[in-house]
């Protein structure tokens, strides 16, 4: 299972702006470590990712930097301590820049998922769950077992089969469709399974140099390398994706 924050910190590694280190000591609002040697407000305003402890998983704002001490947003149940190990990214780019650039390419995945909870009605028809649509393959049968039906149409959230080809009520069905990735909220919202771990750490580094070259308005030889370098793996991993999720819908057969 892949976080949020997982990939965020990805990003963050490939951008080139992560410091990870060992905690000589700290509290539950701040971490402390002699390897810090950057000027004072050098991580004011980055992100702060736990790789150990009662923090482990998130992605806290840093509130200030000075003195080898980082300040977070957040009190953990637990203080860091010296066996507490980190990631520090600066301020280059945000934690809500890092988050918003993952779920944009989030956004443009459509996922293939299964459903076994539906049945089909007396009279033939089977209304679909809230949130079940582009319905691409029907299998009836228990699991192991299932044989595709080609037989129907969707309509307005309803499959309807053809007179004489529905699924007897007691059978089992499942559904496969094919639906958008969700949004990601919390840090530690896991992704889905079928989308590749360093296609989308990628992804996001594009959106993010993209996005630093619109702000600073001007050409930056650097950035510009940067992009084109990523964009250009960030698509060769992304034809590789496509053909994995890539899912047609089953042919449609006469009735008769």
């Amino acid at each position: 299972m892949i976080t949020l924050s997982e990939i965020m910190l990805e990003t963050a590694r490939l951008l080139g702006i992560v410091h990870e280190g060992l905690a000589d000591s700290g509290t539950t609002t701040t971490l402390t470590d002699s390897e810090l040697e950057y000027e004072a407000g050098y991580f004011t305003g980055g992100t702060l990712f736990p790789l150990t402890g009662s923090g482990m998983g998130q992605a806290y704002y840093i509130t200030k930097f000075m003195e080898n001490t980082i300040t977070i947003d957040a009190t953990l149940t637990t203080a860091f301590s010296a066996s507490s190990r980190y990631a520090a990214a600066n301020k280059t780019y945000s934690r809500q820049m890092l988050k918003q650039a993952v779920n944009f390419n989030l956004r443009q995945l459509v996922i293939p998922q299964v459903d076994t909870t539906m049945t089909v009605e007396t009279n033939g028809t089977l209304t679909l769950s809230s949130g079940v649509y582009n319905v691409k393959r029907v299998l009836v049968g228990d699991e192991g077992e299932e044989k595709p039906n080609y037989y129907w149409d969707e309509r307005g959230g309803v499959l309807y089969f053809d007179p004489g080809r529905a699924p007897d009520s007691a059978e089992r069905i499942t559904i496969w469709y094919v639906v958008p990735h969700g949004e990601l909220v919390t840090h530690t919202a896991i992704i889905n399974d079928q989308v590749d771990r360093e296609w989308l750490a990628w992804a996001s580094v594009v959106y993010c140099l993209r996005h630093k070259l619109t702000i600073i308005r001007r050409d930056d030889p650097m950035l510009i390398d940067m992009l084109n370098e990523a964009k250009m793996t960030e698509q060769q991993m992304k034809q590789k994706m496509k053909v994995q999720l890539n899912m047609p819908r089953d042919p449609r057969l006469a009735g008769w």
